[in-house]
């Protein structure tokens, strides 16, 4: 979906992604060279984004170019940014907020030509077309499978508005009381997370019933809500939202929920088991997976969590979104970083993870069990450097037995690869491998070692960057 962006704004934000995952100096012809952009264009990329006056800046030197972030900053800033001056995005907000706009209308709204409002169109017509959605001439509307629309509604306002900025005071408190109160009356208790998705799902999809935008229920969950009955709530309701609250337009709201989409509790989850044989063959694998990688690495897995991973895991396969995300691919980046420090991850667990659908994966559905497997069973990302290359790293040093313990308990609490240290005495005579490293106070070391590092008493910043870099290259080879 990125490629709703203009061909402009699609290369500068490669371009940024790409710096950021440098995370050093890097030359304008290296990166010309591999993301294929002239090196006068990514010189206008410097000037422009610099001209955004953000706190993140692109430094400049005859040793290269560096994306310099402040430690109270996130690179996800740039992706808010990009929302905010995307003419194509801006214009999706604007016609779903207004219910379809003419040409004209949007073009004094977002203050650019009509003819460019035409083209941008057009553009956006092209990317949409593959999920049968279009903005459709009659009036600029947003046309097509409903339940689609409000998925990427819903994925623009998470990556755009990542703390529900989008809603004023009044809004944040009507949705909450409502969303609080519906849950209360049937009896689940919802947490922050959950919260915040429903204020999001009930803002949206007020705008679509507001325009004459439905979706068909195949249940109505919510069968009751005594705000109903509040004159007062109700009215207030209606000013800021355009829609009467009544039981309808509340089940049309949190249509997932009906539509057999979410579950919301494990409770809820595990009465479905005893009348649909769909969802209990998927649960029956999810949960028999779960087990094999409990055994396999010797992993413990209470109940709590096992029911939290069943839950999360289930709606993701339940869910099946047509996209995750729009410009900030949130699970990507996570693994980014993550296979840095594990570079087997994928090798060991996407095995297991295909094997719970019927259903051929995505590469992004892929990522976001895996992400739930990892990040809800912190027993298990424990145990990831069982997956990995054990380095060993021998520990040689020039002053006494003390000092020698001391900094291989530093390597082995600090260090974030799998590693065994062996420390040095000069008593017994050791055979440093091409695949281990020798980690030593001396200033002469025999030539066959292969990687060495030379540090004076305590290890400084750059030898803990050396140590880091040594075995990531040792561990993906």
């Amino acid at each position: 979906m990125r490629y709703l962006l203009s061909s402009h704004d699609l290369k500068m934000l490669i371009f940024l992604e790409e710096l950021n995952r440098k995370r050093s100096r890097v030359s304008i012809k290296c990166l010309s060279s591999a993301l294929n952009i002239p090196i006068r264009t990514i010189s206008a990329y410097i000037q422009e984004f610099n001209d955004y006056n953000l706190k993140i800046t692109i430094s400049s030197s005859n040793r290269g170019i560096q994306l310099e972030i402040p430690i109270n900053t996130s690179f996800r800033c740039i992706h808010e940014e990009i929302y905010k001056r995307s003419l194509e995005l801006s214009m999706i907000q604007q016609l779903f907020l207004s219910g379809g706009q003419t040409t004209e209308e949007l073009a004094n709204t977002l203050f650019v030509s009509s003819s460019t409002i035409k083209r941008s169109i057009a553009r956006v017509n092209h990317v949409l077309r593959s999920d049968n959605l279009s903005i459709s001439s009659n009036k600029n509307i947003l046309s097509g499978n409903e339940k689609k629309i409000r998925q990427l509604l819903g994925f623009f306002y998470v990556e755009k508005y990542a703390n529900l900025e989008f809603l004023n005071d009044e809004e944040a408190y009507i949705l909450r009381t409502l969303i609080t109160q519906l849950f209360q009356e049937l009896g689940v208790k919802i947490y922050k997370n959950q919260l915040a998705k429903y204020m999001r799902w009930m803002y949206i999809n007020a705008y679509r019933l507001r325009f004459g935008h439905r979706v068909q229920l195949k249940m109505i969950k919510f069968t009751t809500c005594s705000l109903i009955k509040d004159e007062a709530f109700c009215k207030k309701f209606y000013l800021l939202f355009g829609i009467p609250l009544n039981l309808i337009n509340i089940n049309d709201m949190l249509y997932p929920v009906n539509n057999k989409f979410y579950f919301y509790s494990y409770n809820q989850m595990s009465k479905r088991l005893n009348y649909d044989l769909t969802i209990k063959k998927t649960f029956s694998l999810v949960e028999k997976t779960l087990e094999n990688i409990a055994r396999k690495l010797s992993v413990s897995l209470p109940d709590s969590t096992k029911e939290m991973l069943l839950l999360d895991l289930m709606n993701v396969l339940h869910l099946r979104n047509y996209c995750t995300f729009i410009l900030y691919n949130r699970r990507e980046i996570f693994f980014f970083h993550l296979t840095e420090k594990y570079p087997n991850v994928y090798n060991f667990f996407i095995p297991y993870l295909n094997r719970i659908s019927e259903n051929p994966l995505s590469i992004d559905e892929q990522n976001e069990l895996l992400y739930i497997l990892l990040t809800h069973w912190y027993e298990l990302y424990a145990r990831l450097p069982k997956i990995e290359k054990c380095v060993s790293i021998y520990i040689h040093v020039d002053t006494d037995l003390e000092h020698a313990l001391f900094i291989k308990k530093e390597i082995e609490q600090h260090c974030r690869h799998n590693i065994k240290c062996h420390i040095m005495m000069d008593t017994e005579e050791y055979l440093i491998e091409n695949t281990s490293i020798l980690v030593t106070t001396l200033t002469k070391t025999d030539e066959y070692i292969q990687h060495v590092i030379c540090f004076s008493e305590y290890f400084s910043d750059r030898n803990w960057q050396d140590l880091n870099l040594i075995l990531k290259q040792i561990v993906s080879k």
